[in-house]
């Protein structure tokens, strides 16, 4: 998460931040296979035994509860959030009884035929990442605040089980969008 003072304009200087302004909340104890790394050198650590809604709501509260000072005028904001792990569900018509993971090509590391393991839990199938030496998380996304211009979310997709048209995954992915669209968000970019 980063942090600036923000005008009432939703703008803000790059350089007009506050003295922590880049956040990370980590698990306690991720899975040896998850290997989660800071994106920004001086970030502040925040640690958590799981990751969910609660515990990001902590880092938000921690972020504009910080001692500081904002310039007239601005106020103290965050203005990105970015998760870069995610447990994603597997549509379970793709899974096999016999396989308890899936063969991925990792064409951006140049890594073929890694093992991604199957997690089941709540009556369904995952897939979490980063994980190596696949680096990617399976869908990340990325939220930006642009003061009264709105939010932006932005999802990257990072595995073909959720690319294709007409597949499982990419109905899952759709069924997402369209209950985002619900809650009011609107597509911008295809």
């Amino acid at each position: 998460m980063t942090a600036h003072f923000m005008d009432e304009y939703g703008m803000y200087h790059p350089d007009d931040h506050p003295p922590h302004w880049h956040w990370y909340l980590q698990q306690t104890s991720p899975p040896a296979h998850v290997r989660p790394e800071a994106m920004y050198v001086d970030e502040k650590s925040l640690v958590s035994d799981v990751i969910d809604e609660p515990a990001m709501f902590k880092v938000v509260d921690q972020v504009l509860g910080q001692p500081c000072t904002a310039p007239r005028g601005r106020l103290l904001t965050w203005t990105e959030m970015y998760v870069r792990s995610a447990r994603v569900r597997f549509p379970d018509t793709m899974r096999s009884d016999t396989e308890d993971h899936l063969v991925v090509d990792d064409y951006d590391n140049k890594h073929r035929g890694v093992r991604v393991p199957l997690i089941e839990d709540d009556n369904a199938v995952w897939i979490e990442g980063p994980r190596y030496p696949f680096l990617a998380s399976p869908i990340s996304c990325r939220v930006l605040n642009h003061g009264m211009w709105g939010l932006d979310l932005q999802l990257q997709v990072s595995l073909s089980v959720w690319w294709h048209d007409e597949t499982p995954g990419r109905t899952l992915l759709d069924d997402a969008l369209r209950r985002l669209h619900c809650l009011g968000w609107q597509q911008t970019y295809p």
